[in-house]
């Protein structure tokens, strides 16, 4: 890697030398001179990651995993892997999204690794629609190390890897919309959980307090008239959803703690085991909300993104100097609300949809904090059960979906000229 004025430089670009993150090497991410974010392969190549989720064969009951084994043959054998490889590399992809099975990681093909904190022994919240690990419990921390040895080990010299996803699946009960919440929020579940979890002894101290430890002064400032603790229990069980301004502020606050928590911890656990590969941190089954993502930037390398919250949603805003480097998981266009072309009113509904997302995804790529991408699914069903546009690329009996692979293949190929050439 040569050195050039007060940066660096790889592959024909400069870099701020106080950018880096990553172990020389290994994947890295760096910030040109000019503000882009780029992924720096290990031969020091600057890209874009452009892979595709939930890689695999499916269920054995699925009409597509019997279709892989009349044609490939058992799991031991590497032609569905390598079928699949070539295909991908064809339409322009270079990596494997989340999700992908392990047969698929081998050959150097570029790939990331889900630890799966959650799924280790231990206390778990599930209520109202939340579904975390219990932060608070005493052995949270030797929990996430235990799981990072068992994950992590072996994999430290790994230069086919980008990094480690925490976790899958989340869910922070955050409130939907800045105003009128439609589920209860984080602090209110941990308030109305058993005594048994740790969270609930920690959020009724964590919430109490700012106030003295008085429950009358708490409630004065959250508005409301509140008989005890076990009052919060019978209203979270009633359907009654704490949203006034005083909640909504300590609501954040915990948030933020129980977030700070999570990614810590995690990535301490994943650092002690591995220090030469990124952390990407959790996927979210549903958006967790500004708190939980502005606390996540701090403890990871580069995002994983949902598409929804790329532009400024939820206080991630890729716009500004001071965006973190990110990932966009699950782009599709075939949910993408259909804009008849008033120019050119006689454009179908399908060829609408394409024009838009095609324009979405370039725009995507050339967003100077997004790194790269994964398509949302592999397989998109049986052709004749699904509308014209499913999410996946391949149909059960494995010929492609046109209409997703050929625009994808054009804007792929040329995704890194076009995103040099924007500076």
């Amino acid at each position: 890697m040569a050195q050039m004025g007060d940066g660096v430089t790889a592959g024909g670009l400069e870099f701020r030398k106080e950018s880096w993150r990553g172990a020389p090497g290994f994947f890295r991410v760096a910030r040109t001179a000019g503000g882009q974010w780029w992924i720096v392969s290990p031969d020091e190549t600057p890209m874009l990651w452009r892979g595709v989720n939930d890689l695999g064969r499916g269920r054995r009951d699925e009409a597509y995993a019997q279709m892989v084994g009349a044609r490939f043959g058992g799991e031991d054998l590497p032609s569905f892997a390598d079928d699949v490889w070539r295909r991908l590399v064809g339409w322009g992809f270079n990596a494997l999204g989340a999700g992908a099975t392990a047969e698929l990681h081998d050959e150097g093909r570029p790939h990331v690794v889900t630890v799966g904190f959650m799924d280790g022994a231990g206390p778990v919240i599930r209520l109202g629609g939340a579904h975390l690990p219990d932060v608070f419990d005493r052995d949270w921390p030797a929990r996430c190390r235990q799981r990072a040895g068992e994950v992590c080990v072996g994999r430290e010299r790994d230069r086919a890897l980008l990094g480690y996803l925490t976790d899958e699946a989340l869910n922070w009960a955050q409130a939907v919309g800045e105003a009128g919440r439609e589920r209860p929020s984080l602090l209110q579940i941990c308030l109305s959980l058993e005594p048994g979890m740790a969270a609930y002894h920690a959020s009724w101290e964590f919430v109490l307090a700012p106030y003295g430890g008085e429950l009358a002064a708490m409630a004065a400032a959250w508005g409301v008239e509140l008989s005890g603790r076990p009052a919060v229990r019978q209203w979270t069980q009633e359907d009654r959803i704490l949203d006034t301004p005083g909640y909504r502020r300590d609501d954040e606050r915990f948030a933020r703690e129980f977030a700070r928590r999570y990614y810590s911890e995690t990535s301490a656990a994943i650092r002690e085991r591995d220090g030469n590969h990124l952390i990407l941190g959790a996927r979210f089954a549903v958006s967790p909300g500004a708190a939980v993502w502005q606390e996540a930037t701090a403890f990871t390398d580069l995002l994983w993104l949902p598409m929804a919250e790329r532009r400024g949603v939820n206080g991630v805003n890729p716009a500004t100097g001071d965006a973190p480097p990110m990932i966009v998981d699950g782009f599709s266009w075939h949910r993408m609300p259909a804009q008849r072309d008033k120019a050119d009113p006689e454009l179908s509904e399908l060829e609408s949809m394409l024009r838009e997302g095609r324009s979405a995804l370039t725009g995507l790529l050339q967003d100077p904090a997004c790194c790269g991408y994964t398509w949302a699914a592999w397989r998109a069903g049986n052709a004749w059960a699904v509308p014209p546009w499913p999410a996946g690329l391949v149909f059960d009996d494995d010929r492609p979906v046109l209409a997703h692979v050929e625009p994808l293949r054009s804007i792929n190929g040329r995704a890194e000229t076009t995103r040099i050439a924007r500076g």
